[in-house]
């Protein structure tokens, strides 16, 4: 991750899990997330050449989440476990624990149940959001 976004993560987390407990819609009406970042941006701060470290792999479970899971509900912190980050998903109003989102660690590759998808896909499905 490119320096000078340390506190991104937290601010994802601390919101997404707030809006949980307040009603479902990490999203306003246009798409931004109320941190004030598009997710587009957010994606932009992952530099995969590197390696995925557990700041973008926050970044990538929010953004795979509210793109392919649900708008209602928040991810966990990504904890680290081989060759992946695994994020708790926690669903709807309640906050429901489901399967968690593994993050490849080298790749940025998302895996959920029994979808795999590129970092490069994730981007894309992230541009129309």
């Amino acid at each position: 991750m490119r320096n000078g976004y340390p506190l991104v993560r937290s601010a994802i987390v601390s919101t997404l899990a707030l809006l949980a407990l307040s009603g479902c819609g990490a999203m306003t009406g246009d798409g931004a997330l109320d941190v004030g970042y598009e997710p587009s941006d957010a994606m932009k701060l992952v530099v995969a050449a590197d390696g995925i470290d557990r700041s973008e792999a926050a970044v990538i479970a929010w953004a795979y989440f509210g793109s392919r899971i649900s708008g209602c509900g928040f991810t966990g912190e990504p904890e680290s476990n081989d060759k992946h980050w695994v994020t708790p998903v926690y669903f709807g109003y309640a906050g429901v624990p489901i399967e968690p989102i593994f993050i490849d660690k080298q790749t940025g590759a998302v895996t959920w149940r029994d979808t795999t998808i590129t970092l490069a896909q994730l981007e894309k499905d992230v541009a129309h959001w």
